[in-house]
């Protein structure tokens, strides 16, 4: 496998399929509101949870949005995303969550989620 990556790599084979589809993803979302990785075996839940940060990149044009942890690439559903300003959080694919800039953005699984960090829902 490594030689034949090599050889790719140096254009000296051709790949008989497509190349694979480019997925456009955002580097860097930190969990520091409560995403946590869902990966037991995950360094960020064993012997890295001292000194790593948990880390994760969004893809784009997924729904419900789809985010990779950065250390095992295991992948969530953010349901909900909040504000990080104003500490409101909506379902993904309400108009206002939408709104919100990607730099403000608070990615959550559940609601529980969202509460326990802190954000509440939506005035009725």
């Amino acid at each position: 496998m490594r030689m034949a990556l090599m050889a790719f790599l140096l254009g000296k084979i051709q790949l008989r399929s497509a190349p694979p589809a480019v997925l456009s993803v955002h580097p860097g979302i930190e969990a520091g509101a409560g995403l946590r990785c869902r990966n037991e075996r995950c360094i960020t839940n064993n012997e890295g949870v001292r000194y790593l940060v948990r880390d994760f990149r969004l893809r784009e044009a997924e729904v419900p949005p789809v985010l990779s942890c950065t250390y095992c690439e295991r992948e969530l559903e953010a349901r909900f995303v909040g504000h990080a300003q104003s500490h409101v959080f909506h379902r993904y694919n309400a108009a206002e969550a939408r709104r919100i800039k990607p730099d403000n953005r608070v990615y959550f699984e559940s609601e529980a989620q969202a509460q326990a960090a802190g954000f509440q829902p939506p005035a009725s």
